[in-house]
């Protein structure tokens, strides 16, 4: 009884595990992708599913050309542990395949099929030549939605050239816009994506077709477009162009006089190669640059936008040592300029940073620039919101301020008559001068006064001589000076002064001579050396000088008369000085005075005898005389009975008592003597004279 009861329990514990057992389904496997081989096979993966009675007993793989089915068997899988299938002969490089999964699987009682898995699609991806040099790829997602387990980027694979697979870029989308760098070539595409499980890569088919390219490479972009400091070199660069197809640049100088405007000036191969630098870009005026781009099809970007490079002017104020410096806006950067820095070398030293400006301001004044100096100078553009600059070419500007008269001499201040002075000046003519100025003081008292100014275009080498006509120099000793004023205006120099000498004379009767002073000539650099007194008797002057003074300081002399009792009186003077020489000038000048004339009263003695015997002693009558004008002299002689017996107006002739040829006896006879001084005082004596013989 207890072995039936044993048995009994056994059987029942037996049919509880079968029945179980059996019972448990199996589910459809995941299906996570279908990847299209460049044949056109598929490839499909899945997840196994969860089979703990181990019912299962085959997978079933069905298949459809489109979506909408009908579907059809395509193979069963009797191995759980089978995750992929090929599909081969799928021809999905034509067409797009779908695919789902049942699991079959043994209930106990019967075999059962689970529900199918998700149906998904292959990728199938069509390309479209719109004929401007690009094409149009687009795909579809496996599934619509998509898998949640799919990684939702597709990468985009490209077939150039054949054979050859180049991964070009990805995207979230099913649709792609792709460049042709090619001139005539047959490009393919294939895309690729990926899931979560081990299902991967997921590619779609392949299409492409002839392409040609018909796009020129992008537009370039210009960095900048500069000067070097150093070498004067003007040196352009630019941003390797963003289209991998480009070949080489062209480089462009804008010339409005020729036709097309752009003129090739520089050519530069290779994709990397963006820089240049050309030789002699500093002289005339701004240029405007650009580069353009050629891909290896030699088709042409559109020229790049141009930049235009600082041209730097300047004017001088050389009185107020001020260099204003001016230059064109730098133009061609996107974001404008920042600031402008004024960078300047003082006599080939260094350049340092003078200044800065704002973007928008293209002046600058550098004040208290120094005399007779070199300033070289440069501008530097920088752009906003970047470290890109741009210089000008170097400009060199010579500081030459007005140069300093090294000397203004006024040579001689010499009279000419007693109304004229004539006055001559030295001057450098190497100095800056605007006019000269000059000015006369009279008798030294008082101020100096204005008379008159010239400017350098009046100076005859390096000399000027004008006449004063406004004088009087028997009264007055006039001294001159000469102001310069520079070409700022400015009164920087003045002369040393030229004063005229001024003789005065007196008579002395006692002695019969003439006293002489004058005032010392003023003022040559070393003095006088000597003066020389010219003199004058019966109006006209001697050859030489009556006197020569060497001793400067001597001012005065007396002429004595001695040997002049015979003139008529007058006695004129004038001095002349003599420059001493000096090594700083090569000339030696001389200054006269006025011309003075003095006159001696005169004396007259009439003898009242006379003895015409012809024995050699007082012979004839005529008055012995000093310093009578041989002007309105007259002498005439009258018998008692009023006859005129002899007349002459000759102060030197004498009557000798004859009449007619006659000789005059012995008697007495009347006189009548007219005469007069230099200074033409009339003088007239009556008397009698006898003739003995």
């Amino acid at each position: 009884m207890q072995s039936f009861i044993r048995y009994k329990a056994l059987l029942l514990l037996f049919l509880f595990i079968y029945v179980t057992g059996f019972s448990q389904p199996v589910m459809a496997p995941q299906l996570r992708s279908a990847s299209v081989a460049l044949n056109g096979d598929v490839t499909i993966c899945w997840v196994q599913p969860v089979d703990p009675g181990g019912n299962f007993i085959s997978y079933e793989v069905f298949s459809a050309p489109t979506l909408a089915g009908p579907f059809t068997l395509l193979v069963s899988i009797p191995t759980i542990a089978t995750t992929t299938y090929l599909h081969a002969g799928a021809g999905a490089n034509v067409t797009q395949r779908f695919y789902y999964i049942r699991s079959r699987y043994n209930s106990g009682m019967s075999i059962l099929e689970s529900a199918p898995s998700d149906t998904l699609g292959t990728i199938k991806l069509n390309v479209a030549n719109p004929g401007n040099g690009t094409a149009l790829l687009s795909w579809n997602h496996m599934k619509n939605p998509p898998l949640p387990t799919q990684i939702m980027k597709y990468r985009i694979w490209r077939e150039f050239p054949a054979t050859v697979w180049t991964l070009i870029d990805s995207t979230s989308n099913t649709t792609y816009r792709d460049t042709i760098y090619e001139c005539n070539a047959t490009i393919n595409w294939r895309v690729e994506t990926f899931e979560l499980s081990a299902c991967n890569p997921i590619f779609s088919s392949w299409a492409g077709g002839p392409f040609t390219d018909v796009l020129g490479p992008n537009t370039p972009i210009i960095d900048s477009v500069s000067i070097n400091p150093v070498t004067g070199n003007l040196e352009i660069g630019w941003q390797a162009n963003s289209s991998p197809d480009t070949d080489h640049y062209i480089v462009y100088v804008y010339d409005g006089s020729q036709q097309p405007p752009w003129v090739r000036i520089d050519s530069l191969f290779g994709r990397n190669n963006t820089f240049t630098t050309l030789p002699g870009s500093c002289g005339g005026d701004s240029k405007t640059y650009a580069v353009a781009a050629f891909d290896n099809c030699n088709l042409s970007s559109l020229i790049s936008n141009g930049h235009s490079i600082m041209k730097l002017n300047y004017t001088l104020d050389a009185c107020k040592r001020e260099v204003n410096l001016t230059w064109n806006a730098y133009t061609g950067w996107a974001n404008g300029v920042q600031q402008y820095e004024i960078w300047a070398s003082k006599d080939g030293l260094p350049h340092v940073l003078l200044g800065t400006v704002s973007g928008n301001s293209t002046t600058y004044t550098h004040s208290g620039a120094e005399d007779f100096s070199q300033y070289c100078y440069f501008v530097r553009a920088r752009e906003k919101n970047s470290t890109r600059s741009s210089s000008s070419c170097i400009l060199c500007v010579n500081i030459d301020v007005p140069a300093k008269p090294k000397f203004c001499y006024v040579k001689y201040a010499s009279v000419l008559s007693k109304n004229q002075v004539e006055v001559s000046v030295h001057v450098d003519t190497d100095a800056g001068v605007s006019k000269y100025i000059v000015e006369r003081l009279e008798n030294f008292a008082g101020l100096y006064q204005k008379i008159l100014e010239f400017t350098p275009a009046e100076v005859d080498g390096t000399t000027f001589t004008f006449i004063d006509n406004s004088t009087n120099t028997d009264e007055k000793t006039y001294a001159y000076r000469i102001q310069i004023i520079d070409e700022c205006g400015d009164k920087v120099f003045t002369s040393n002064i030229g004063r005229t000498i001024l003789l005065q004379a007196t008579n002395n009767p006692t002695k019969a001579s003439n006293i002489l002073k004058w005032n010392e000539y003023e003022q040559w650099i070393e003095g006088p050396v000597l003066y020389e007194i010219h003199k004058s008797v019966n109006g006209k002057f001697f050859t030489l000088p009556v006197k020569t003074i060497f001793t400067p300081a001597e001012l005065t002399f007396e002429d004595l008369l001695i040997d002049e009792y015979q003139s008529n009186g007058q006695f004129c003077y004038y001095i002349e000085a003599l420059e001493m020489p000096e090594p700083k000038f090569t000339f030696v000048s001389k200054s006269r005075s006025n011309i003075l004339c003095v006159s001696q009263d005169p004396f007259v003695f009439i003898p009242n005898s006379f003895t015409p015997n012809n024995d050699g002693l007082n012979d004839v009558f005529i008055p012995k005389w000093s310093f009578v004008s041989y002007e309105g002299y007259s002498m005439r002689i009258f018998s008692r009975r009023g006859v005129m017996l002899f007349e002459t107006n000759d102060p030197f002739e004498a009557w000798d008592g004859t009449y007619g040829g006659d000789v005059m006896q012995n008697d007495t006879y009347i006189y009548d003597i007219f005469w007069q001084s230099s200074k033409g005082d009339k003088y007239t004596r009556r008397g009698t004279v006898t003739l003995i013989r």
